[in-house]
């Protein structure tokens, strides 16, 4: 199952800091300035030009009229607020309009000279956070090291600060999640915003940690119940910890019991999941037949829905229907591998071992032919190969259940020829190989080839010289 795909919650915010001092009436004209500006720049002129002329030496007005320009993205205009506050007597030495032209180089994508201002905004204002945050934002992807110094440089100054949970958004959205889950580790949880412990959990989520990652967002839809990613994040750790109950029990909060929830295909991909697993087939069938129709373009996650609803309606013993779907999963695959094509033939093997006679033939025949598919479709290749007529070998075994008619005889042949020439063999083709050579042993004892017999049974020695069986076989 995949892993679930989730969008980062967005950077962090541009704002400007304030001075504490007697600031209501400058905060009054801004707003009221920025309001006219952001309706009818063109109307707004006059406006501005008696407010300029009203507070040219108001260094925070000025940066104030400039950012609701910068905010209409007419970056010339908040450019030219800039520089007149820069050029009021002490304008040069405030951290506001550096602030304001570090913005403007942001809009113009020109980190290196935007990180330079907001270095001068530290520098003439080591207590206003905002130039360490911006900084830190600006520099994250470049240099996420150099982003968390810049801000251990603001906890010196503000010891309350959360520069931790900043630190960790900065290496999430650099992904490093290890780096970031370090940083939230050391934030107290009852002091996050809603926003925080989605990322915390997240980055769980996406490294794997599924009990963590719940437990997390378990404590954060405490405290917001109707908070739709922690309802979900919740829904699929507890799908992928097989926690079928609760994954049900937070589906429901995240489809019925969340506030302006956004349903994906994931989300009713893994419903399907979790359904399945507590073994309502029927549920899960609608759920992934769901998952395809919400976004047919998602071509991973319908291929996902399109295999489990073949898996659905074999868990119910419904081989038909689990054929049919299993079929157009593979057609729907742009490139199919040898483990899609085993999954067609193990279908019919399953279906076949529920029936006798010659119904299993039947399917067990199928099952041979899409084995041989496999082999068409990978020519030349030796582990395919060796897979193949091991399982063609299992299947004629089975028809053949007390070695009468040595229907396996051929494939065991072929699949003996296959490994024999390998210059290294795993466990598996050891194995395999192992078995080949019982079965070839046998069936030159039987044919009273005793010495074409035990040259078999010598083989297998050498792979295992503890085997008990060719031990017996050669009257060791």
């Amino acid at each position: 199952m995949k892993a679930i795909k989730y969008v980062f919650i967005g950077a962090l915010m541009l704002s400007i800091g304030t001075p504490v001092m007697a600031q209501q009436d400058n905060k009054s004209i801004i707003d009221n300035i920025s309001i006219a500006i952001k309706e009818n720049p063109a109307a707004a002129e006059a406006k501005v030009k008696e407010v300029v002329k009203q507070n040219k030496k108001n260094v925070e007005v000025l940066c104030g009229i400039g950012r609701a320009y910068l905010d209409i993205k007419d970056t010339e205009k908040a450019r030219q607020y800039a520089d007149m506050a820069m050029k009021v007597k002490g304008g040069a030495q405030n951290a506001l309009p550096h602030i304001l032209l570090g913005d403007i180089y942001v809009v113009n994508d020109d980190g290196g000279n935007a990180s330079m201002e907001y270095e001068q905004a530290i520098h003439f204002d080591k207590t206003n956070p905002e130039p360490y945050r911006k900084y830190a934002q600006i520099n994250s992807k470049v240099s996420p090291a150099s982003s968390a110094a810049k801000l251990e440089e603001l906890r010196q100054v503000l010891p309350n600060y959360p520069v931790d949970v900043i630190n960790a958004t900065i290496y999430m959205r650099a992904n490093n999640l290890t780096k970031a889950l370090e940083y939230y580790d050391k934030v107290e949880k009852n002091s996050m915003e809603s926003s925080d412990i989605v990322n915390y959990s997240l980055c769980g989520f996406l490294k794997g940690q599924f009990e963590k990652s719940r437990e997390i967002a378990e404590f954060g839809a405490s405290k917001f119940p109707r908070h739709p990613a922690l309802n979900r994040l919740v829904f699929f750790n507890s799908t992928n910890l097989k926690d079928y109950s609760k994954a049900l029990e937070y589906a429901d909060r995240l489809f019925t019991k969340s506030d302006s929830a956004k349903i994906s295909a994931s989300d009713y991909l893994y419903y399907g999941h979790a359904y399945n697993g507590s073994k309502n087939y029927d549920k899960a069938i609608e759920m992934f037949r769901k998952c395809i129709e919400v976004d047919p373009n998602a071509k991973a996650d319908v291929a996902d829905a399109m295999k489990n609803i073949s898996n659905a309606y074999e868990e119910k013993g419904d081989y038909n229907n689990a054929i049919i779907e299993y079929k157009n999963y593979l057609s729907e695959l742009d490139k199919q591998s040898s483990t899609d094509l085993n999954g067609l033939a193990s279908l019919y093997r399953n279906w076949g071992s529920t029936l006798t006679g010659a119904e299993q033939a039947a399917k067990f025949n199928l099952a041979q032919q899409a084995y041989d598919d496999m082999l068409a479709k990978f020519p030349g290749d030796a582990d395919i190969a060796s897979f193949v007529y091991f399982m063609k070998a299992r299947l004629d075994g089975q028809l053949d259940p007390e070695t009468k008619d040595f229907r396996a005889l051929n494939n065991y042949q072929k699949l003996a020829e296959i490994i024999e020439p390998m210059a290294e063999k795993d466990a598996a083709a050891k194995n395999r190989l192992i078995e080949a050579y019982r079965y070839l042993g046998y069936y030159n004892l039987v044919k009273n080839n005793k010495a074409q017999s035990d040259s078999y049974w010598k083989k297998i020695l050498e792979i295992d010289p503890t085997n008990q069986a060719a031990k017996d076989a050669l009257g060791m």
